[in-house]
Parts: C-alpha cells; sequence; structure tokens
C-alpha cells in the first residue's frame, strides 16, 4: 500500500510519444519548471535537462508529476520559455531524490538556447515560421478598360502537409495525456481514500488485539493473586501448625526436666534430713594425713 499511481509509469504511453520527432541531444541545461504536483499544489523548482530535443526534454525532478500535466519550462541561460506536457514519468530508483520526466512542447522550438543545432530542428523550426508567417491575397487589377464579369471560383483547399498531420496527431496525444492525467488523479484518489480505510480497519483490529490482551493479563494476574494468596494461607496454616508442636514438644521436655530435678532435689533433702537426726549413722570426717603427723 502507499504506492499510488506513480509505481509503474516508466511505460511508453503512446506511438506518437514514443517516436522521435526531431534528434534528441545529450545535454543538461539549468532550467526552472512550473506546475502542480501530484497532490495538486503549486510549485516552482530550479532543475536542470538530461537529454533536449526541438519537441521536449527529459528534465529532472523531485515531484512527483502525473502524466498528463501541464507545465512551464524556463531557460534562464537562453531568456526562453515553453508550454509542455509531462508525458513520461521514470520511476524513482531506489535511494536517489530525483527522478526524470519527458516534457512534449505544446510549440516545438529551441528553448534550450541550443548553438548549431541539428538539420532537423532547422527544417521544424523553418515549417513553423512559414505556417506563422500571413498569408497576403493579390490585389485585383483595376487598370484594364475592360471589365469582364467571372463567376467566383472557389478558394481552393489548404494543402495537406505531413507536419501538419503530424502536428493533428500531437493535439490528439496531448489530449489523451490530459485524459490519461485526469483518470490517474481519480485513481490516486480512489487508493488514498482505499488506505485511509485500511488503516481505520487496522486500527480497530490493533484495538481490539490490545483489548484481548489486556483482558488475558488481568485475568492471568487474578488467577496468580488467588493462587499466591491461597499458598500464603496454606503457609500459614502449617506455620501456626508446627508452632503449636513445637510448643507441645518443648513444654512436655520441660516438664520432664522440672520432674527429674524435683526429684533429686526432693531425695538430697531427705538424705539431708536424715542424716541430721541421727548422727550417728553419719559417715566420720576423713582428716588429712598431715593433721594426723601432728
Amino acid at each position: 500500500m502507499g504506492q499510488g499511481p506513480f509505481v509503474k509509469r516508466n511505460v511508453v504511453v503512446g506511438a506518437t510519444t514514443e517516436r522521435r520527432q526531431s534528434t534528441h541531444i545529450d545535454l543538461v541545461v539549468p532550467v526552472v519548471i512550473t506546475g502542480r504536483d501530484a497532490a495538486g499544489q503549486p510549485f516552482r523548482e530550479a532543475t536542470e535537462t538530461i537529454s533536449v530535443s526541438f519537441h521536449g526534454a527529459a528534465v529532472k525532478t523531485r515531484k512527483q508529476i502525473p502524466i498528463g500535466t501541464q507545465l512551464t519550462v524556463e531557460c534562464p541561460l537562453a531568456g526562453t520559455s515553453g508550454r509542455g506536457i509531462c508525458v513520461r514519468v521514470a520511476e524513482l530508483a531506489p535511494g536517489q531524490e530525483l527522478h526524470a520526466i519527458a516534457v512534449q512542447l505544446l510549440m516545438p522550438s529551441n528553448v534550450w538556447g541550443v548553438r548549431n543545432p541539428p538539420a532537423d530542428w532547422q527544417s521544424h523550426a523553418a515549417v513553423i515560421q512559414q505556417k506563422a508567417a500571413p498569408r497576403t491575397t493579390p490585389l485585383i487589377s483595376t487598370a484594364s478598360p475592360v471589365a469582364k464579369t467571372q463567376p467566383p471560383v472557389a478558394a481552393p483547399a489548404p494543402p495537406t502537409s505531413p507536419d501538419l498531420e503530424q502536428r493533428s496527431a500531437d493535439l490528439a496525444e496531448s489530449v489523451m495525456q490530459l485524459l490519461r492525467g485526469q483518470a490517474a488523479g481519480i485513481l490516486r484518489e480512489s487508493l488514498k481514500v482505499y488506505e485511509e480505510r485500511l488503516k481505520f480497519l487496522e486500527s480497530g483490529v490493533e484495538a481490539r488485539i490490545i483489548q484481548s490482551a489486556e483482558k488475558v493479563i488481568s485475568d492471568a494476574g487474578t488467577r496468580v493473586a488467588s493462587q499466591v494468596e491461597k499458598s500464603v494461607d496454606d503457609a500459614e496454616v502449617e506455620l501456626a501448625g508446627l508452632r503449636r508442636d513445637l510448643m507441645e514438644q518443648l513444654s512436655a521436655r520441660t516438664e520432664r526436666v522440672i520432674d527429674a530435678a524435683e526429684a533429686t532435689l526432693r531425695a538430697k533433702l531427705d538424705a539431708l534430713v536424715a542424716e541430721r537426726l541421727n548422727p550417728a549413722t553419719a559417715k566420720p570426717e576423713i582428716k588429712d594425713e598431715g593433721e594426723e603427723k601432728k
């Protein structure tokens, strides 16, 4: 998506534009092109030609210009200008900002200021000048003393020439190029509407996916939280049982120790009491050997 009608525009648009009407010269000439781009915005771009002919030129541009767009081409060095139609658009090469368009002049001329142009340029220019020259009609002489009335003679049909036929074909091709340009504009708008609709649908799908993911995450978090809470409760129960068991064991052991200590103490007390009551039964004290020698 998003390619528009400029993807496959390096094809030939017609037999007339493909046939070279005059010699092409590979020549770089600074020019200024003026017109409207594919978005309908007016522009004025300083650029240069790739090749020139008497009927047009190949021009570099960074603008997207549909086929059939009318342009004004100015040559500052020669001080000339001319109007033309974009008849071919080359596909933009990867990594480049400029691509080539073919501009066919509506009125062929040496707009590019080429010195010593080819012979066919000069012949085309001569034909155009001859056609543009005003025609003079000879005056009828009234010096004759005898005026004769003659029937009116029909004016002869203008002779057709190959150049006139070529001009007619060029004009027809220009009209066709304009129609193609309008069709390309309609197609471009339709593709734009389709792209906007597709983006809207994609955004809706993305929103639904995000909502589903959030719901899944929320459910998983709830389940994990419940499991953790249950585990904590189970651990607390187990710890309480273990504490109770330990306390019971400590209590039993303490009671046994206390009972044993009481029994021992009671036995000692009984022995002491018996010794005090019956001195005869008391054991004689053992004197130290040093005391006996004294």
